[in-house]
């Protein structure tokens, strides 16, 4: 095995650091380097930081979730190769000059988001779905308090995005009446509709993107590259259009002990038992617990498959989850977890569920199976390390 001095960056708006433990686990040397600042925007003071630790590591190779233009800089004035991991779409710091360096590697988990990587120039992109940290889940100690405070039928973690809608909404109020008629029909052909198709790209007409800027005061093309149109389809549109969907999805489960773990401040759902958000320890702890952990990803995923889905399988967690049409190549759909393509399917696939616990339990093993065997941290970072050197 080739020895390798790693240095893995973490930064203030990403909390988590499993690639390390998949450095580790093949034997590589890893640093980490925290810096006290988000991964989006390019920010000088940093990157003579980050260039001195690399140098003083003896650094052959730098890690990160998502893609950092401070890294990118440093990675290349240095001279080692930047592996950079997505886990979102879309990801405007691509969008950056630092994106166009020979240094970077990308690393996409969605099919269209390797197209539009190779679309707006970018090189070295490999498709690459994303992982659990089989190790950290296999050590998960439940005990009786633990399942006293997270046992449940059905829980979801995740945001409502409520500050990003509320933005929608003060637009949509300014906006003309033609401009909202267009927002009316662009929300409604997407709701709870998950059928594969691309049902918030390309949709905005050139009249309402003029507007939205007029709107905003400025065009995101210019603050931070990304085009316009694609801005407000993959920010805008699909934000309000999930806050609309997972409220009208865990009101439909109001019959059952659901349990909704969320950032959003001041969040009420009438027979929802809302819960602050997790801290990281706590969270597979849920997925373990919860006889059902849904699985609902914003639509300016693809068609990839989300960190979420393969965080439950790895814990051993039932997953319900929206379809997304790249489960068809990594999953058996009805053996390793159960999708769902709209909102009364959902409903009827819970329902049956919670009433079948033998089958429920098969398709939670099977899945845990499939993402140990599969798609854990070492067998990716091992593809990386291939992909970037071999």
């Amino acid at each position: 095995m080739k020895k390798l001095n790693c240095v893995y960056v973490n930064f203030k708006d990403i909390g988590f650091a499993d690639v390390a433990w998949g450095i580790l686990e093949n034997g590589y040397e890893c640093e980490f380097l925290n810096l006290p600042c988000g991964n989006v925007k390019y920010i000088e003071q940093y990157v003579k930081e980050t260039i001195d630790f690399f140098k003083c590591n003896k650094t052959d190779l730098a890690f990160t979730m998502n893609f950092s233009p401070t890294v990118s800089e440093a990675c290349k004035v240095v001279g080692i190769p930047y592996a950079a991991w997505f886990y979102d779409m879309p990801v405007q710091a691509v969008y950056t000059p630092q994106a166009k360096y020979e240094t970077n590697y990308f690393f996409v988990f969605d099919r269209y988001q390797e197209k539009e990587f190779q679309r707006i120039g970018l090189k070295n992109i490999y498709y690459l779905p994303l992982a659990a940290n089989i190790t950290k889940t296999g050590r998960l100690n439940i005990s009786k308090a633990d399942e006293d405070k997270y046992s449940c039928d059905i829980s979801f973690i995740g945001s409502l995005y409520n500050d990003k809608a509320t933005a929608y909404r003060d637009y949509y109020l300014r906006a003309s009446s033609k401009v909202r008629q267009e927002l009316d029909r662009l929300l409604a052909d997407g709701y709870v509709k998950w059928d594969g198709k691309e049902h918030v790209t390309h949709v905005m007409s050139q009249e309402l993107v003029d507007e939205l800027n007029i709107l905003c005061g400025e065009k995101p093309s210019e603050i931070i590259g990304i085009p316009d149109a694609d801005y407000y389809e993959l920010k805008l549109l699909c934000y309000s259009l999930s806050k609309v969907e997972r409220i009208e999805m865990l009101k439909k489960l109001t019959e059952y002990h659901t349990v909704l773990y969320t950032g959003d401040n001041d969040i009420k759902i009438s027979g929802i038992d809302v819960r602050p958000t997790l801290i990281y320890e706590e969270v597979p702890k849920v997925y373990y617990l919860s006889k059902i952990n849904l699985s609902i990803c914003l639509h300016s995923i693809i068609s990839g498959i989300p960190l979420r889905t393969f965080d439950i399988m790895g814990t051993g967690g039932f997953t319900l989850s929206n379809y997304q049409p790249e489960m068809e190549n990594l999953f058996d759909i009805g053996k390793d977890l159960i999708v769902f393509h709209n909102l009364e399917e959902m409903y009827e696939l819970a329902k049956y569920y919670l009433k079948h616990e033998d089958e429920r339990i098969k398709i939670a093993l099977n899945g845990y199976k499939k993402v140990s065997e599969n798609y854990t941290y070492p067998i990716a970072v091992r593809k990386m390390v291939r992909f970037i050197f071999d």
